[in-house]
């Protein structure tokens, strides 16, 4: 009986000590959990399909910035897997897409999850890189994440059979595929996606990966019905975490390219917005991350697995990042001044990776070798330099002090990739070329005058490179190179322009643009603008003698040399381009009411030779050149043409008032009418009528 008795009373002391707690921890409120036992749940929060943060009682920024630092260390339990990175995807889009009152939690939150998806999708294969000749610590920093498995079997597949999925071949192949494609023109920052290889649109540039991909295949341990802290836990941070001793440096390789395909401006956005200590950490952990990926291989190496072409689907992502972060950083016009610098500065750096590179090798290639072909790194420099000088605008003196700095690496770029990819280098060029001059194939632009940018064309040799490449072999492909050099002729006259006219083939440059009575009003103004050139630049003396400049060029050597350039010849030629345009226009203006389309590319074509012509560097050599009464002329068959009625203006349908129209505005303008076109018509014969008169030509036109 006593011994009931003392079970009982322990019970009830037990059990009294129990309630005692309970109501001291609800007087004092819940325990607050430390850092390092929110981590793991946090870690097991971002494992489920759609996450949901909330389970975590200490700070959540705290929180997670000590999980993006631990996932980065080599001594840390933690690593990556692919629920963890599905999950960190998803709540990086959940960050950019959430509405709440709280602003500054809001910012809080967004910062904390864009530091996390950086610690993943760049820091985690920055240290790979770095690390990638130890596969013990590349399995550590991964964990268990694979990637796409659904791809990754192709991968493991080529392993086990011997074969080496990132052969010399493939590189190859990425190089030859990177080089069929530029079309030269800027891109949007974000707006594109990108294809299975990256590398293949490097010399179109840039595009932005912003697709998100969530599938994860099959999941690799038995689904559990409910949590259990036991050994068969499917969702413990540190099983998740444990490094897979069999991952081969192949497999390694792909899953590499898996993160990187995820980092984009949108998803790290949050951190450009801080403090200038920490956007420059970020943007030199970008700037290595960039360099690691693009570092050239050995010539001798050709047996040793090559991260580059391994990673050729996502190799630019880092650069794009850093890309957008300057082009929105201007944009917007953020206290992050700046990020447009280290962006040129890692395109520089790039561009000299070449030359660098063969000093590197030079005395170790043997010498039956073949000529080793120009590092990826450059290529990637070389177009990433021209599309952003297309998008300079944002960055005009910044981006021509960047490209007079690096004209040298330019100047070795151009030589060493004049073989194997000339049309694609002119294409390239065109945009520096229209940046440093203020002439576009549009119209001319004022900007300041740099006596530099002629003083680096002629010292650091590029000039001389872009002549030998541009004017040798078939003229008529490269036309948009041969205005873009009119332009920058005319910039600098008294420098550039001698010196091209000194080159032996602009003569033949110039004798290319003849007048036909077949040649349409675009090639009418090239041939106006290139004789116009050769007239100004042709003297009796230049005429009747040899040129100074003694050339050694191959193409000067293989054919005869055809006769000097006079003054008299272009003369005649350019004359008869302007009376042929201008017939041209007034042709199309008498049947404008039947062919609106082909007055309107006249008189833009018309409209565009006044913008070069105004320059004042040669608008008083164009006032002898061409003939005034050839505007009389297209006046008099402008003033012969009954006026049209003013059509009236049709109203706003609902789609167009949705895509930008102004709501309040309830009435529209035809885009083309025979009335808009003779009205333009009188504009543009006004605007040469005064360039003749010497009142036209002033700084709104040059």
């Amino acid at each position: 009986m006593s011994n009931n008795q003392d079970d009982a009373k322990a019970f009830f002391r037990q059990y009294a000590a129990e309630i005692a707690e309970a109501l001291r921890e609800q007087d004092d409120g819940p325990r607050v959990s430390s850092v390092e036992e929110s981590v793991p749940e946090l870690y097991r929060s971002l494992c489920f399909d759609e996450p949901i943060i909330d389970g975590t009682s200490a700070n959540f920024s705290v929180v997670v910035s000590a999980l993006s630092r631990q996932l980065v260390s080599s001594s840390s339990p933690y690593a990556l897997s692919d629920r963890l990175v599905n999950g960190v995807l998803y709540l990086s889009k959940q960050s950019t897409n959430s509405k709440t009152q709280n602003e500054t939690a809001k910012n809080q939150d967004s910062i904390a999850i864009a530091k996390l998806a950086f610690s993943v999708f760049v820091k985690v294969p920055l240290n790979i890189c770095e690390n990638i000749n130890n596969i013990a610590a590349v399995r550590k920093y991964l964990g268990s994440y694979k990637g796409n498995l659904s791809r990754m079997t192709v991968a493991i597949d080529n392993v086990a059979s011997g074969e080496n999925p990132i052969n010399d071949a493939k590189i190859d192949q990425a190089v030859k595929q990177l080089s069929d494609g530029l079309s030269g023109a800027a891109i949007s920052p974000s707006d594109n996606k990108t294809d299975d290889n990256s590398l293949g649109e490097v010399w179109a540039v840039e595009s932005d990966p912003s697709d998100y991909d969530y599938g994860e295949g099959a999941p690799e341990y038995p689904l559990q019905s409910s949590f259990q802290f036991q050994e068969d836990d499917w969702l413990d941070p540190k099983r998740l975490s444990k490094p897979d001793p069999t991952l081969l440096l192949g497999q390694a390789q792909f899953a590499v390219g898996s993160l990187l395909k995820h980092a984009s401006y949108n998803v790290l956005e949050p951190l450009f917005s801080l403090s200038e200590k920490e956007v420059k950490s970020f943007t030199t952990d970008l700037s290595h991350l960039i360099f690691n990926l693009l570092q050239p291989k050995s010539p001798l190496a050709n047996d040793e697995p090559n991260m580059d072409a391994a990673l050729q689907d996502a190799i630019l992502t880092p650069l794009w990042v850093l890309r957008d972060a300057a082009i929105y950083s201007l944009s917007k016009k953020q206290q992050q001044q700046g990020l447009d610098s280290t962006y040129l500065d890692v395109l520089h750096t790039l561009l000299a990776v070449d030359q660098a590179h063969l000093e590197d090798v030079g005395g170790a290639v043997p010498s039956s070798q073949k000529r080793t072909d120009l590092c990826t790194a450059s290529i990637v420099g070389l177009s990433a330099l021209s599309s952003w000088c297309g998008m300079a605008e944002i960055s005009t003196q910044s981006t021509i002090s960047s490209v007079i700095d690096a004209m040298n690496d330019l100047s070795h770029v151009i030589e060493r990739a004049s073989d194997r990819y000339k049309n694609n280098l002119l294409h390239s060029v065109i945009p520096m070329l229209e940046l440093l001059s203020g002439i576009t194939y549009e119209k001319a632009k004022s900007i300041p005058a740099n006596p530099k940018i002629a003083q680096a064309l002629l010292n650091s040799g590029f000039l001389r490179q872009l002549l030998l490449v541009g004017l040798s072999g078939d003229l008529s492909t490269t036309q948009s190179f041969h205005h873009a050099l009119w332009g920058l002729s005319v910039a600098h006259p008294t420098t550039v322009g001698k010196y091209v006219a000194r080159f032996p083939e602009t003569k033949d440059l110039v004798r290319h643009y003849l007048v036909t009575k077949d040649s349409t009003p675009k090639q009418c103004v090239a041939s106006v603008l290139w004789n116009g050139f050769g007239w100004i630049h042709m003297d009796a003396s230049t005429a009747q003698t040899a040129p100074r400049v003694v050339w050694k060029t191959k193409a000067a050597q293989q054919k005869a040399v055809s006769p000097p350039l006079t003054k008299d010849e272009c003369l005649e030629v350019c004359q008869k381009a302007w009376t042929q345009l201008c017939q041209l226009v007034a042709s199309s203006l008498q049947t404008a009411d039947k062919d609106l389309e082909a007055a309107s590319e006249a008189l833009d074509e018309w409209d565009r030779l006044f913008s070069f012509v105004s320059v004042h560097a040669v608008s008083p050599s164009f006032h002898q050149l061409l003939d005034e009464s050839q505007i009389q002329s297209v006046a008099k068959v402008l003033s012969s043409i009954p006026q049209p009625e003013k059509p009236e203006l049709e109203p706003l349908v609902a789609e167009e008032a949705e895509g930008g129209t102004d709501p309040d505005d309830k009435r529209k303008k035809p885009k083309s009418t025979h009335h808009l076109v003779l009205s333009r018509a009188r504009k543009i014969i006004k605007q040469y009528t005064l360039f003749f008169q010497g009142r036209a030509g002033s700084s709104k036109t040059d």
